[in-house]
């Protein structure tokens, strides 16, 4: 869950899961969530709530876990592009240079 909305930093945990399974992994993003249920609020409320799926993802062989979240980055960036949740992108969520997208720990804003 997003203390602000914005996409947040992948860990390695994914990549592991989807290497030692095999199983696809389906990019996907909750549009309205934040807005129906921040943090913050005790109890949710009403507000449109939509779920957009992209196509899955596989584990190559021999691929790195910090290559596979910056795959699976790539895609969640570009199905909110295309979604119309530009919203959920920020300077904040990018990686900062020199550390991959499965860094285990958030940049400063």
């Amino acid at each position: 869950r997003s203390p602000d909305r914005n996409l947040q930093i992948l860990h390695s945990g994914i990549a592991l899961l989807a290497k030692r399974s095999g199983a696809q992994v389906v990019p996907s993003i909750i549009v309205g969530s934040f807005e129906a249920w921040p943090r913050e609020r005790k109890f949710p409320r009403r507000h449109p709530v939509r779920v957009v799926y992209g196509q899955p993802l596989r584990y190559e062989r021999g691929e790195s876990y910090d290559s596979f979240c910056e795959r699976l980055e790539t895609a969640l960036r570009n199905l909110a592009r295309s979604s119309g949740a530009e919203h959920l992108l920020s300077e904040a969520s990018e990686p900062v240079e020199g550390t991959g997208p499965a860094a285990d720990t958030l940049q400063a804003p």
